[in-house]
């Protein structure tokens, strides 16, 4: 059989890790029992995700184990052969036969697993079609049989008494005639994939995504599930919330790169420029500029594109009716030591305008440029006064977009990520 190094190697004490062992005693008592003899649940367990998962016995056990993978890779060793292992698959390991597995690497799994013995398991093991030349089988993610042991386990840890064994020898042969059958189900013919299945395929995702910065409504959306349903979901399969399970894969991941010789400065520099790209003084002067000029640019720069598009489609039509309404705010004199159209309003109220950037600054031009009206205003029109109110509230809320941008992206908010040593967490939905 293959080796590997042994640093790290490890059968149990994994995070979230559930597992039981019956008593041999009272497994060698319940053998003679002729309800249980058939099909007798061992141990029973799962690893929500295990790391350095090593398990190498050159002398065999008479009990068969059945490994499911929900999530990751691994292999199995069996005769000398390795044979690998995908999600949404599992092996059989079959009594008597000395053999290895463990997980992969730098994609380790999540799996359940049911070590059994009785009678039966030979008829069944033919049954699923299962042995030292070919281990594996699929186990579809949509059908939900990765979670059996999961409730064989629980049924054990409430009592080992002769009934709960019985119902979880029946959800051992339930779950072996399923696998059975999705064997010799096309793939075709499995129906159109369930929770189960896209969250696990979500779960593959987060893994090739670690130097992003992901949003619980981003994993939901790529699950094609609501945010609620795909956090309670997620949770089930793995044994974790989303945003735990992430933060262990990545500081895992931090981890092999530290490890790892001579790349340890280029990875983690690598990924911090990935989650935090330098922005210079002209290209935040630029921007601003812009989003002065074109309300809501800055969140369409920098990726916010529905916001952004909400913030212009609602201050444009805001401006556009008040100069419909013939609505304007006055440039005051600029001589205003000797002018009596000085007033502390008139200059506040300029200004404000003046926040509404290209549409503004053409409002203001039959002030500047005599006889050149592309937006013109009228004092005497019963609604100008309105108008002109609304160009103001326009000016008011483009400014305080404007602010937004500068905090969101290049000022407090920008920074706060910098300070922090650790990965960004999942984050709610705006």
């Amino acid at each position: 059989m293959q080796t590997q190094p042994s640093t790290g190697r490890r059968r149990e004490g994994f995070s979230g890790q559930h597992l039981l062992v019956v008593p041999p005693p009272l497994v060698n008592e319940m053998r003679a029992d002729p309800l249980l003899r058939g099909l007798l649940p061992c141990a029973a367990g799962w690893f929500p995700l295990a790391p350095g998962h090593w398990v190498e016995r050159s002398a065999p056990i008479m009990e068969d184990i059945l490994v499911l993978c929900h999530t990751g890779r691994g292999f199995v060793d069996l005769g000398g052969r390795r044979h690998e292992v995908a999600p949404d698959s599992g092996f059989l390991v079959p009594s008597g036969v000395p053999h290895m597995y463990g997980a992969d690497e730098h994609e380790p799994w999540g799996v359940s697993w049911v070590h059994y013995c009785g009678a039966d398991r030979a008829g069944l093991r033919e049954l699923l079609g299962a042995g030292v030349a070919a281990p594996c089988f699929p186990c579809p993610g949509e059908t939900g049989l990765a979670d059996v042991p999961a409730q064989i386990w629980r049924l054990l840890d409430a009592g080992l008494d002769r009934p709960r064994m019985l119902a979880a020898g029946a959800l051992l042969r339930h779950l072996l005639a399923r696998l059975a059958l999705a064997r010799a189900t096309p793939p075709a013919d499995r129906g159109v994939p369930g929770a189960a299945e896209r969250v696990h395929a979500t779960a593959a995702w987060m893994r090739a995504h670690l130097d992003e910065t992901l949003r619980l409504a981003d994993l939901a959306r790529h699950a094609h599930l609501s945010v609620s349903h795909f956090a309670l979901e997620f949770r089930a399969r793995l044994g974790l919330p989303p945003a735990e399970y992430l933060t262990r894969l990545r500081i895992q991941h931090a981890a092999r790169l530290l490890d790892a010789p001579k790349k340890t400065t280029a990875g983690t520099s690598t990924m911090a420029r990935s989650r935090k790209r330098t922005v210079s003084a002209a290209e935040k002067t630029l921007v601003m500029l812009i989003s002065w000029l074109v309300p809501g640019y800055g969140f369409w720069h920098n990726g916010l594109r529905r916001r952004a598009v909400f913030f212009f489609l609602t201050l444009q039509a805001t401006f556009l009716v008040g100069a419909l309404l013939r609505g304007s705010v006055l440039l005051w004199s600029l001589d205003y030591r000797s002018s009596e159209t000085f007033n502390l309003v008139a200059i506040l109220s300029t200004v404000t305008q003046l926040c509404n950037g290209a549409l503004g600054l053409l409002s203001m031009l039959p002030e500047v440029a005599h006889g050149f009206h592309i937006l013109p205003y009228d004092e005497t029109n019963q609604w100008a006064d309105l108008g002109s109110f609304y160009l103001l509230v326009s000016g008011g809320m483009n400014y305080f977009v404007l602010m937004s941008t500068w905090d969101h992206f290049y000022g407090r908010k920008a920074q706060e990520p910098a300070r922090r040593t650790a990965a960004p967490p999942v984050r709610e939905a705006e």
